[in-house]
């Protein structure tokens, strides 16, 4: 019985254990959770979320080497202090917690292979591998007796590559070390380490320059680097590498080295760490701070905050896409934000913030309450001085965008901005006219109006000021038709006691005369412009039909002003010439017509004398 109980009470606390860790692995995956998308390249550094860590959040301190994520969700940074690992929101300093199991001293590299195990590179003749929560240190599995391992890398497939003084470089594969390389082959000391995609293990030695590993065989690279330390190996393509040097960033494209495009900020600066995100961003560690380079050149963290984050020595893409960064000091991590921030003294051209407004291009317009127009792209900031906006205060920014779109026929984009001053151009009308229903006739013939002329609208005013005027106008002839007729109701009577009277409304259409003489006027216009010369054509149809500016007319047409106003001139005259020719065929069949019915009149007048 008291077995029994001893069991269940054992199950209970196991049950218990893995509860506590089935929590800890969820806090883990919410803690890092952020959407899988790398660091935008479009975003000043600056915009960018920025978490920082330091003595009082809890981290351990000391200079940061390298920095890894298990696929457990842990991140491991190698610190001065030893290995530390963060789950978001511990930090765990793992030669305290557990001195019999881990080794004591700075941890100096970190990657994890394919299987998910974590290696750890201390100061030293000590190399550890983390497998199944046991650490196990694997030189002595070596020929030789280690005395200190100097690089270490991943390889392409996943395997983990070495480079050690005693025994040269190996790769560790199917539980066991693989030479690529002796000692006697390789330079005195080999400081960093890459494999490219077809294979080929580059070395990059302190005081050397660059050397390759193919085919059995290490070759030295001939070309003249900025400087023979090569700290950091960074592959890009097949055979192409980006190298950080004591002297700045060069890149080899299988031939020969070159200066990247843009890079120029970066020239005859101590890279120490170099990385590539998913977005193609290279991200450099220098003793001065950190900085991105991309096709629009280099850009700094350190212009944005106004403030040093003091030597990058390390770097790290998390599979969120968030980059981490270890310095002397802090842990900082930067990741993107749905929102745009501004941040820093100086970051924004104004305190007095009024309304903001993003393009397509990704500049940032902002338009400060006491006066003006500031742009800001990339951390660059610009102020707009044409057209008076440096003094005056600009209300809405969006309103640019929407008559945009509007000129360009998008039907949406007029009618949000109608939506958004319908309110207050119907107050208008309505105090000119004293009646709603000829204010809301007057409103949508506004409307109307500005539908068919939005393209004529030239931006020296605001929307709002044109669509009002337009309205004022509506408004006012609307008041001058009603007092120019007299408004009689069909149905009420004239006087008190009267009968109802009754009014039928006279019809306003034309007679068939009329109609038929719009129909020859339209056919002989329709004629008359189908004979015009297909250029002269082209221009009337775009200035009248199309109602085009002569400007937008000439610009269409790819001809100049003065010859667009020439040819809708000559149209003219060939339009009015065309319509005398008609009006002068019309008289000749009216006073045809008229000669025919007068002899007819006079026959029959005669017939019948004869027959009395």
């Amino acid at each position: 019985m008291s077995s029994r109980n001893s069991n269940t009470s054992r199950d209970r606390r196991t049950g218990r254990r893995w509860s506590y860790e089935w929590l800890l692995m969820l806090l883990v995956v919410v803690c890092f959770a952020n959407a899988a998308h790398a660091l935008d390249p479009n975003e000043a550094i600056s915009q960018y979320l920025r978490d920082q860590w330091g003595a009082e959040e809890g981290f351990p301190g000391g200079t940061v080497y390298a920095i890894a994520q298990t696929p457990d969700g842990y991140l491991w940074i190698g610190t001065e202090q030893g290995l530390v690992r963060f789950d978001g929101v511990h930090f765990l300093l793992l030669q305290h917690s557990s001195p019999a199991t881990f080794p004591a001293g700075p941890v100096l590299g970190l990657t994890v292979d394919t299987e998910g195990d974590l290696w750890i590179r201390q100061e030293g003749p000590k190399l550890l591998r983390y497998h199944d929560g046991v650490f196990r240190d694997v030189l002595p599995g070596l020929e030789r007796a280690e005395t200190s391992v100097t690089a270490m890398c991943r390889g392409k497939n996943g395997q983990v590559l070495f480079s050690a003084l005693l025994n040269g470089t190996y790769q560790y594969r199917e539980e066991k070390f693989v030479p690529l390389a002796s000692v006697a082959d390789l330079p005195k000391l080999i400081i960093s380490l890459a494999e490219t995609a077809d294979g080929t293990i580059w070395l990059g030695s302190k005081d050397s320059g660059l050397f390759f590993l193919s085919a059995g065989r290490v070759q030295a690279v001939t070309k003249v680097l900025p400087d023979k330390k090569v700290n950091a190996i960074l592959p890009v393509a097949n055979r192409e590498l980006w190298i950080g040097t004591d002297d700045g960033v060069v890149r080899w494209n299988g031939s020969e080295f070159s200066r990247p495009q843009g890079s120029r900020a970066l020239d005859h600066v101590q890279v120490l760490v170099m990385v590539r995100d998913r977005e193609s961003n290279i991200w450099v560690g220098t003793p001065e701070g950190l900085s991105r380079l991309n096709s629009r050149g280099v850009a700094s963290l350190e212009e944005g905050e106004r403030r040093s984050t003091g030597p990058v020595t390390a770097l790290f893409e998390d599979r969120e896409g968030n980059l981490w960064i270890g310095t002397a000091r802090v842990l900082v991590r930067l990741r993107n934000t749905v929102f745009t921030t501004y941040s820093g003294a100086g970051a924004l051209p104004s305190e007095n913030s009024g309304p903001i407004f993003v393009d397509a291009n990704n500049r940032t317009w902002l338009a400060p309450l006491d006066g003006g127009l500031d742009w800001l792209k990339e951390g660059r900031l610009g102020r707009v001085t044409n057209a008076g906006l440096s003094k005056d205060v600009v209300y809405s920014i969006s309103e640019a965008r929407l008559v945009s779109q509007a000129k360009r026929g998008h039907r949406g984009a007029l009618g949000e901005l109608c939506e958004r001053y319908s309110q207050k151009i119907l107050r208008t009308a309505l105090r000119i006219t004293r009646n709603r229903e000829d204010a809301e006739d007057a409103l949508q013939d506004s409307f109307l109006s500005a539908f068919v002329h939005i393209r004529k609208f030239d931006g020296r005013s605001s929307f709002y000021t044109w669509l009002t005027r337009i309205a004022i106008n509506s408004a006012l002839m609307k008041l001058r038709k009603n007092r120019a007729c007299r408004e009689i109701s069909m149905d009420e009577p004239l006087d008190s006691g009267e009968e109802r009277a009754h009014y039928e409304p006279a019809d306003a259409s034309p007679d068939p005369e009329a109609r038929c003489a719009q129909r020859e006027r339209a056919t002989m216009v329709t004629g008359a412009v189908r004979r015009l010369r297909p250029a002269i054509r082209k221009a009337v149809e775009m200035r009248h039909l199309q109602e085009f500016s002569i400007k937008e007319t000439a610009q269409a047409l790819g001809i100049s002003v003065e010859a667009t106003k020439g040819r809708l001139f000559h149209a003219r005259a060939a339009l009015c010439k065309a319509s005398r020719r008609s009006a002068i065929g019309q008289l000749h069949i009216r006073r045809q017509h008229e000669l025919f019915w007068a002899r007819s009149n006079g026959q029959r007048q005669a017939s019948c004398s004869g027959t009395a």
